[in-house]
């Protein structure tokens, strides 16, 4: 399976990225829309080069099994043309602004799906299931199956220029808030 990660920002959703690649090495491509998180792509890709062309170099032609896409827009126009016979986009958000259109015959004639994720909506009709994949996370994390990315840990106190430098995209991974308890 071959999965390609697409990111706006490297504040945003980038840390899920890299869990993918450190879960399935080589299988997966995680496209930042940024050149500050030079860790973002593939090692076999750069922040300069056309993920396209990064997934079809490294399929063989064939294309990404699944795709995450939290951008939208543009960035969903050149997924479909990366997405492998009987493969998945999962439709995760906007960020890039523009909500995209799937036009149904070319979902048709190469075959794929075309998947929405609204994660919030399971805090209405599916409450169990964000406890169980937090659980699932936790688990993951505590038997060191998963690394999250921490950019920077910060002291209680300064949170406002932590903020500051989440809202300039200043950031790649997590910035992390330590309580005044917690040790550096």
């Amino acid at each position: 399976m071959f999965g390609s990660y697409h990111c706006i920002s490297p504040r945003k959703h980038t840390a899920t990225a890299r869990c993918i690649r450190r879960r399935y090495p080589g299988a997966a491509i995680c496209y930042s829309g940024t050149n500050q998180a030079p860790w973002a792509t593939a090692r076999r890709g750069s922040d300069t080069e056309d993920f396209v062309e990064i997934v079809k170099r490294e399929t063989k032609g064939r294309g990404a099994d699944v795709i995450f896409d939290p951008v939208g827009g543009d960035i969903f126009d050149r997924s479909r043309r990366c997405i492998a016979f009987e493969g998945c986009l999962v439709v995760i958000g906007f960020a890039g602004g523009r909500v995209a259109e799937a036009p149904t015959n070319h979902v048709l004639v190469k075959n794929y799906s075309v998947v929405g994720l609204h994660w919030g909506l399971y805090n209405t009709l599916m409450p169990g299931l964000i406890v169980e994949a937090h659980e699932e996370l936790m688990r993951l994390y505590e038997g060191d199956r998963v690394k999250p990315l921490i950019y920077h840990a910060v002291p209680f106190a300064e949170i406002p220029a932590a903020l500051d430098l989440i809202g300039s995209r200043a950031t790649w991974g997590k910035l992390v808030a330590r309580s005044i308890d917690a040790p550096s």
